[in-house]
């Protein structure tokens, strides 16, 4: 039987977004005070017109297919790049490091059952046998992990008109059964 693959939703991902759009706020007013001394007027106009050229192309793009604005990681890099040109060597590091954890968390969740285990495709990646689930079960748009050890991963999967509920369900039950149990 092919693999069902998922993907979960992720209920934080309009709060990363607000939060890197805080972040390059913060580092748009960060050049305009820098620009107000006299040793680093051009490179901090210059690192401002930069991440404002990027912030009109973002609206552009969201303009042009009804989306909702958001940055993606790029802008994370073009700031790092400012503080570089700024010699604010700790803030690119900084902002490097920011972009870095913004990108994992803009990750889709993405699971595949497979016949052999339950494999998470996201960072950091994780297989999960089916020996240490109780029961896997598919209701309603909602995915329900019931592990041995009492923990339940319980989570909305994003709409596939290919995946049918009730063969998910006989195929995890299958597995579930047909899977010696054995410590987890």
């Amino acid at each position: 039987m092919p693999p069902f693959e998922m993907v979960l939703k992720n209920p934080k991902l309009r709060s990363y977004r607000f939060t890197a759009l805080l972040l390059v706020v913060i580092n748009l007013s960060a050049f305009v005070f820098i620009s107000t001394s006299d040793t680093q007027f051009w490179n901090a106009t210059l690192s401002f017109a930069l991440l404002f050229i990027y912030i009109i192309y973002r609206w552009v793009i969201q303009r042009k297919t009804h989306g909702e604005f958001y940055f993606d990681p790029f802008a994370f890099l073009i700031i790092a790049g400012c503080w570089v040109i700024l010699q604010h060597y700790w803030a690119a590091g900084l902002s490097l490091i920011l972009g870095g954890m913004y990108y994992l968390s803009m990750q889709k969740i993405e699971l595949v059952f497979e016949d052999g285990c339950i494999r998470k495709l996201h960072f950091p990646g994780r297989k999960i046998e089916w020996n240490s689930l109780n029961n896997v079960k598919l209701r309603d748009g909602i995915l329900t992990l019931d592990f041995k050890n009492n923990k339940l991963l319980q989570q909305e999967i994003e709409e596939d008109p290919r995946i049918s509920e009730r063969d998910f369900n006989q195929f995890a039950q299958t597995r579930l059964r047909e899977t010696p149990s054995g410590n987890s």
